[in-house]
């Protein structure tokens, strides 16, 4: 890519067996999205890079979040800085995230249409929360949710201690949850449907099995209120 010394770049590929190989190559200075870790399609990716020590960011074309990066506007925090045929790299410019989120199980694989992209959820799902910061953090979560075929109650948990119930409409709305203090490090907050969720029998998904659905989240921010106590 020829980037200057230090430089770390986050390529949004998947990791398997062909591309792999990428990291050796490149003597680790270019990574791959591992399992859990998300994809380049989450909300504040650029200052997610910059909280992990990433200074740039790989999309090769016809990747699924192609279009995301395309234009002249990239998100913002995001400069680009090389264009080549099977791609373009992004310099990170934006600051470091204080809080976000670094990973995720549960969830099944990341949807898109014209008015988004989202991921549903079946059983309990987990995100794994960091905070940057060497101090608690009192801090809220704005996230998109949509319940599948009827109105549904949702727990949400923070290392597996309640910290809020919400009612999701099947209609796509904005939810905050919190204000919750969280301390430094990684954390685990918990999404639990309380009651069981619905085979889709009538979807036809691209594995070809039908799936039980209860939850889509599409679009989150994190909001920090306050230093904690």
């Amino acid at each position: 890519l020829g980037l200057p010394e230090p430089a770390r770049v986050l390529d949004c590929t998947p990791r398997n067996q062909e591309s792999a190989s990428v990291e050796w190559l490149t003597a680790r200075r270019v990574g791959l999205l591992e399992d859990g870790m998300g994809d380049c399609g989450e909300p504040g990716l650029p200052a997610r890079l910059a909280a992990s020590g990433y200074t740039h960011l790989l999309v090769r074309r016809h990747a699924p979040d192609e279009a995301r990066f395309a234009g002249p506007r990239p998100p913002e925090g995001l400069r680009s800085v090389a264009r080549f045929d099977d791609g373009e790299v992004f310099r990170v410019t934006g600051d470091a995230a204080r809080i976000y989120t670094g990973g995720m199980s549960g969830f099944y694989p990341r949807e898109r249409s014209g008015e988004g992209s989202w991921r549903w959820m079946g059983e309990d799902a987990v995100w794994t929360v960091v905070n940057t910061t060497g101090r608690p953090l009192v801090a809220a979560l704005a996230v998109e949710m949509s319940a599948f075929n009827r109105s549904r109650r949702l727990e949400v948990l923070l290392d597996w201690r309640s910290a809020q119930a919400l009612d999701v409409d099947p209609q796509r709305r904005r939810y905050t949850v919190g204000p919750l203090v969280v301390v430094p490090g990684e954390h685990a907050l918990v999404f639990r449907p309380l009651e069981p969720p619905t085979v889709a029998g009538d979807e036809r998904p691209a594995a070809g099995a039908p799936r039980a659905l209860s939850f889509a989240i599409w679009d989150w921010a994190w909001a920090i209120e306050k230093d904690g106590p």
